[in-house]
Order: structure tokens, then sequence, then C-alpha cells
């Protein structure tokens, strides 16, 4: 509810700014805007906690060492560490 509700009032604002605008261009843009800020908030975190994609490797078993590599070295940690 509170995505909508964040979307509908983008949209208000746009339209109020671009009068010409229709209602179906309005929301479109809007939702566009709050999927970015939604992809953003997940690869990006504005905190020092990890990102959505880190956050999920450290529960698989990446011990996030400083020099960890490639990505394929992470992924053989991870396998490694599910292995037992």
């Amino acid at each position: 509810m509170y995505l909508i509700k964040e979307i509908s009032e983008l949209a208000d604002e746009l339209k109020e700014k671009y009068p010409k605008m229709t209602e179906f261009e309005a929301l479109q843009i809007a939702s566009k805007v709050q999927y970015n800020r939604i992809l953003s908030d997940a690869l990006f975190p504005h905190t020092n906690a990890p990102g959505t994609f880190e956050a999920i490797a450290i529960q698989m078993g990446y011990s996030h060492k400083l020099n960890a590599g490639t990505i394929p070295d992470a992924l053989n940690e991870i396998a490694e560490s599910i292995k037992g």
C-alpha cells in the first residue's frame, strides 16, 4: 500500500508541474522512478549494512574477505561452505 501511495503522490506532482501530461504518462513515469529507487536501495544501501545480494551471499556462507578475488572465487567459497 505504501508504494502505491508514493507512486500516486509522485504522479500528482508530475501532473501539477506538467498539466498536459496524461494520467497514464504520469503514472508510468512515477512507477519507473519508484522502481529505480527500490533497485538502488537494494543494490547500493545508504548505511553500513550490506546490500541485498551481499546479505544473501553472506547467509549462504560467503565470508566477505577483503581480497576475495573474483565472482567465481566467491561462488566457490559459498559452495565449499554449503558442502560443510
